[in-house]
């Protein structure tokens, strides 16, 4: 039996596992993907991008390519509720991440609206560009068992019939919501399952003269016979429509033929001679569950593998490439030996509470639209009006806090706000997403998010270059990624705003840490007596003892 050697072997290769290849390639970690299906999706799936993680697609270099095979944002600004499609308007609300002049002021970017089937090709050729990062499709992971020291894993090729031997210090399960990477830990699913079933209908139709001008991300229809969502997919001839349906009523995946489908999008749509083709047709039912571990040992889960969430607000997606986010950093400083082992053990520890309550909060926009749960209420698939901070979600996207042994505190409490689901304020806070501003760089416009990605970042005042010094020589000592700058009136980062200071809480002379994945690991307000000390002291705290004592004491 043939056997690959390679640190980190990644199970899925959806959107989530994709992104984790592309983003270990970015750090310089070389890694196997392995999909058991011959290739990238044939269903749209998840659509909306939002702009947290356009924000990471930006900082790989995808932002514009991902863009390009989006709908046009004055095309999918809005989702509608109405009786049908072409009938009376009952509600209209904007969805506030896919609108570029409400994200303005607190991204550089802003999210998206695509789908699945044309998302991960794109994410597929970006991870192959990289030699770093292999994908195999047809290749299924049927057991693996782990030491001390790695995974030993076995691959099926589901073409030849050949078996493979993978040995990988560390394994990504991102293998979706029946992954077989949990279920060989034994891990179990906490929450509800199987809420809210739906038959995706994926038709082709021209429907460009019925919503022309009215900005239509989505349309939730409220006709009794045809109950359901309607989602544009290239904005004028794909289409899916989800219908509704309870199997407490009575009603069976296998009644929806091809006939009845037409039938539910003519009723949907308004138009009931419309001409209609139907692609394909897939029940699916939505869930609430959480594992309830997202680590064991040397195997990490990611995605709709550590959590299944509702639809309503498209955060499932979105939530797990945050997810690899923040572990792909973590995996390359251990295995670029500068950080001790420990620092893996902060992705449970940071992500868990995060995607639980993400968890909680879709579960509460789907009980706003549709009554979940058991017995006669499963049997109503009646369509509400929504909660109020269904699509105004900002505080969701950006607000996320870590708490952890990477996040130092510095004393002082996080700004409150009013509401944590629609609110969010900018804040240097550490464990919070550091605030975008715009700066100059060689007269040159960027984002303080474009600033990282692949190594620590220290930003100081204009008078902080003690910091910045103090950031090199430990760097240095330790071997760590870390690029330092000022920002000021003028220098190496310019603010023509003159607002980072504030924003960002510190003094001229004061210094914040960012870590790679964007999020703060500890702020001085102003300057210290002796700054390299300061320095070692958090950068020991945080990575661990990689580092031997000659090294600190050479600084």
């Amino acid at each position: 039996m043939k056997t690959i050697e390679i640190p980190v072997l990644i199970v899925g290769g959806g959107p989530v596992g994709l992104c984790a290849s592309i983003l270990l390639s970015h750090h310089g970690v070389p890694s196997l993907l392995v999909e058991r299906h011959t290739g990238t999706s044939l269903y749209p799936k998840a659509r909306l991008v939002n702009a947290r993680t356009m924000e990471i697609f930006r900082q790989c270099g995808l932002e514009q390519a991902v863009r390009e095979i989006s709908l046009p944002p004055e095309q999918s600004r809005h989702a509608i509720w109405a009786r049908t499609l072409v009938g009376e308007e009952l509600q209209r609300r904007t969805i506030v991440t896919a609108a570029p002049d409400l994200s303005a002021g607190v991204s550089p970017t802003f999210g998206c609206t695509t789908s699945q089937e044309v998302l991960e090709p794109v994410l597929l050729r970006c991870a192959r560009q990289f030699n770093l990062g292999q994908v195999r499709f047809s290749s299924e992971l049927t057991t693996f068992i782990q030491d001390g020291s790695g995974i030993s894993a076995t691959l099926l090729d589901r073409e030849q019939g050949e078996q493979t031997q993978v040995r990988a210090q560390y394994l990504i399960g991102a293998d979706g919501a029946h992954s077989r990477v949990r279920e060989v830990l034994g891990i179990p699913m906490v929450g509800p399952g199987e809420m809210d079933h739906t038959m995706n209908i994926l038709f082709q139709t021209d429907l460009s003269c019925r919503v022309a001008g009215r900005s239509i991300n989505l349309a939730f229809i409220q006709h009794p016979d045809a109950p359901g969502i309607l989602l544009p997919i290239d904005g004028v001839h794909r289409w899916v429509f989800q219908a509704f349906y309870s199997p407490a009523a009575g009603q069976r995946a296998e009644d929806f033929m091809p006939e009845r489908c037409m039938t539910l999008v003519r009723t949907a749509v308004g138009v009931p001679d419309l001409p209609v083709k139907v692609l394909r047709a897939a029940p699916w039912s939505s869930a609430a569950r959480v594992a309830a571990r997202f680590r064991q040992g040397r195997v990490f889960l990611a995605g709709d593998a550590a959590h299944q969430m509702p639809p309503a607000g498209g955060f499932g997606m979105n939530t797990g490439m945050q997810d690899v986010q923040n572990l792909a950093w973590k995996l390359a400083a251990v295995l670029g030996g500068w950080a001790g082992p420990a620092l893996l053990e902060t992705y449970e520890r940071e992500r868990e509470p995060v995607d639980r309550w993400t968890t909680e909060q879709t579960l509460r926009n789907l009980a706003s639209i549709r009554r979940v749960g058991t017995g006669a209420t499963e049997k109503d698939t009646s369509m509400h009006e929504g909660r109020q901070e269904l699509f105004h979600e900002q505080g969701l996207i950006f607000g996320a806090a870590y708490e952890s042994a990477t996040v130092l505190p510095d004393g002082t409490a996080p700004p409150e706000v009013t509401n944590p689901v629609t609110d969010y304020a900018p804040t240097a806070h550490p464990g919070c997403r550091a605030p975008h501003i715009w700066l100059e760089r060689a007269g040159q416009r960027l984002s303080t998010l474009d600033l990282f990605g692949t190594s620590f970042v220290l930003l100081a005042g204009r008078t902080g270059t003690a910091w910045c010094q103090a950031a090199a020589k430990v760097a240095h000592a330790r071997r760590l990624p870390v690029h330092a700058f000022t920002v000021g009136a003028q220098g190496g980062l310019v603010d023509p705003g003159g607002s980072w200071a504030t924003t960002y809480g510190v003094e001229q002379d004061g210094a914040v840490l960012v870590r790679p994945d964007g999020h703060v690991a500890w702020r001085a307000r102003s300057c210290v007596t002796n700054p390299v000390e300061t320095l070692q002291g958090v950068l020991a705290s945080m990575l661990g003892e990689m580092a031997s004592q000659e090294a600190w004491s050479s600084v």
